[in-house]
């Protein structure tokens, strides 16, 4: 008999489902992992037979996995719909996006989120120069992460 699995998080190139009828089937869940692998379109799959989860990297719709999945006898995906993000992360992201548009928008674009935090932290690590503190995690901390921030977030 199909097993049934509840989709717990999906998000863009991210899916994770539960089979809690499975849990610590380890088995199953090799079997599982190895054949969703097989989907092109499919990059990576994480499984956890003690929690009963599979998490699918990938670049599909969510209903060509849980087809193929039904498909090849895994699992029946129940899919639970909810109006608010799923999980920190996305609650996190949200904030921080309408933070950064209050910020292009107030700037008439000259300067987001990123480019205001390096900014900060470029000014915070040169106020600790000038203050003679040279310990590794202040100034040098300050501008390492002023340039990681640049770096991801410079268009």
């Amino acid at each position: 008999m199909i097993s049934v699995a509840m989709v717990s998080h999906n998000s863009i190139g991210r899916l994770r489902v539960k089979v809690p009828s499975r849990k610590k089937d380890i088995n199953y869940f090799f079997s599982a992992k190895e054949k969703l692998l097989n989907l092109t379109g499919v990059s990576s799959v994480d499984i956890n037979p003690l929690t009963g989860s599979i998490l699918i990297l990938h670049e599909l719709e969510q209903s060509l996995i849980l087809k193929f999945a039904e498909d090849e006898n895994l699992f029946i995906g129940e899919v639970e719909h909810c109006s608010q993000p799923s999980n920190f992360h996305d609650n996190i992201s949200i904030a921080f996006a309408a933070c950064n548009e209050k910020i292009k928008e107030n700037s008439k674009g000259t300067i987001n989120m990123g480019g205001l935090l390096t900014l900060l932290l470029v000014g915070a690590g040169a106020y600790q120069i000038y203050k003679g503190n040279f310990e590794m995690l202040s100034w040098s901390g300050a501008f390492w992460y002023a340039y990681n921030i640049f770096l991801k977030t410079h268009e």
